[in-house]
């Protein structure tokens, strides 16, 4: 008779402790709730480090332009932050020429 007992301890861990103590997981978002550690974003190109205080930080890639260029789609979104990020540029050479930068 003892496993319901350890069950019921293990789960209390998991569950957020609302008495000040440590969190043992951090709510991102309505519908994103993630254990400590570092996770992918699943909704977006980001990732999120949770703390086991249950603060949280999310990445996201931010904003990118490069003068005279015009920001084109993302090379890969399947890949993991930050590689996610990396878009296309088209820019126009001084002779008219077009180039693709990956930035």
């Amino acid at each position: 008779m003892k496993l319901p007992i350890i069950y019921c301890i293990l789960f209390g861990l998991l569950l957020e402790n609302s008495e000040g103590g440590a969190a043992r997981y951090c709510q991102v978002r309505n519908n994103l709730t993630v254990l400590p550690g570092v996770h992918q974003d699943p909704d977006t190109c980001g990732a999120i480090n949770c703390y086991k205080t249950g603060m949280a930080i999310v990445y996201h890639c931010g904003t990118k332009s490069i003068a005279g260029c015009t920001e084109g789609e993302v090379v890969d979104p399947r890949k993991d932050y930050p590689e996610c990020c990396i878009r296309y540029f088209h820019c126009q050479n001084k002779d008219g020429k077009m180039n693709i930068i990956q930035l």
